[in-house]
């Protein structure tokens, strides 16, 4: 993907006050203005996570162990400091920030050491955009806004993982001899190569719909799983772990990503709700009889302010448009 040099441009971290949080050798105001950085923009927040998995991630590797407290013993020893020649408060600075120069030392290492050997993973948000993202196995994954998938730079061993949070379209490259798994929620999905809808709701539910091939659906593990055609739907609900599976009425299910919209006798409230979630835009019908005006229409690749206005020639109503805010009001409809 190709960004402007506007785009390019992050905040920095302090990685001296990122290590120090990290390791807990931290006061609390600077704790303070550590949590302040993450929480100032989506990229520190997702800078501040990849510290945080790798920090995560070295507490749990056998094949070093190293100790900020011992690094500060041994420095300290090095170094020429008279206890009498020093006041208590300067030897407490100065184990300080020793402390906090052996943090970055160490986290350095750790970082050097656990993306060679450990993580090969990329994190992708969406945002408030909708996204196409290429897998190196030659897979493609259309993510809805705010949606987030976690996936490895490279698919290694006998399957190919990935961790979905909110909607996505997958389009998997046909490979036997690797199984496709997505995790989402409590919900496992595994395939060889098909194309297929998966949406994450906040209350945990995962809906599936498969647009072509075989998928297997169940909770995660998929020692309970149902197994899904074209044009078939299921439900996992997060609380019960039961799988309802029935065929597929929706033709809007896609429109969030193809932009086509299929109404039949379909009421306003349920048109005007699909078009706020694909646009993300704000519709207010001040008159509520207008929501069960009954619509028959379709619409492809339009922007909203234009579907809108057909809706409003057809109905005869009275609309005002400001950016995203759309205000419908009766005219002679009614």
């Amino acid at each position: 993907m190709v960004k402007d040099m506007k785009t390019q441009k992050r905040n920095i971290a302090d990685w001296p006050l990122l290590a120090s949080y990290l390791s807990d050798n931290i006061e609390k105001t600077e704790r303070e203005k550590a949590i302040d950085w993450k929480e100032k923009s989506d990229e520190n927040r997702l800078e501040f996570q990849k510290a945080e998995k790798i920090w995560v991630a070295s507490q749990q590797t056998s094949e070093y162990n190293i100790d900020v407290e011992s690094a500060w013993e041994k420095v300290n020893g090095r170094a020429s400091v008279q206890p009498v020649a020093k006041s208590r408060l300067m030897l407490q600075i100065t184990r300080k920030y020793i402390l906090r120069v052996a943090a970055v030392i160490v986290f350095g290492f750790i970082s050097w050491y656990t993306a060679k050997y450990f993580l090969n993973e990329n994190t992708f948000r969406s945002g408030t955009k909708q996204v196409q993202l290429s897998l190196n196995d030659g897979s493609h994954v259309a993510l809805n806004r705010e949606a987030q998938l976690n996936y490895p730079g490279k698919f290694k061993g006998n399957i190919r993982e990935v961790y979905l949070k909110g909607e996505a379209y997958f389009e998997v490259a046909k490979n036997p001899k690797k199984p496709f798994i997505i995790h989402a929620s409590k919900a496992c999905i595994m395939v060889i190569g098909t194309s297929f809808n998966v949406v994450v709701k906040n209350n945990g539910n995962v809906e599936l719909v498969v647009n072509s091939g075989v998928v297997a659906f169940g909770k995660d593990g998929l020692k309970q799983k149902a197994i899904l055609h074209v044009n078939e739907k299921a439900v996992l609900d997060a609380t019960s772990g039961n799988i309802l599976k029935y065929k597929n009425t929706d033709q809007n299910y896609l429109s969030w990503k193809t932009k086509k919209f299929v109404f039949r006798e379909t009421k306003l409230r349920e048109v005007f709700s699909l078009l706020q979630e694909v646009y993300g835009i704000n519709i207010d019908v001040k008159d509520a009889r207008l929501n069960d005006l009954k619509l028959t229409a379709t619409y492809d690749k339009l922007e909203p302010n234009e579907i809108i206005k057909m809706i409003k020639m057809t109905f005869k109503l009275q609309t005002v448009v400001t950016g995203n805010n759309f205000i419908i009001e009766a005219g002679n409809s009614i």
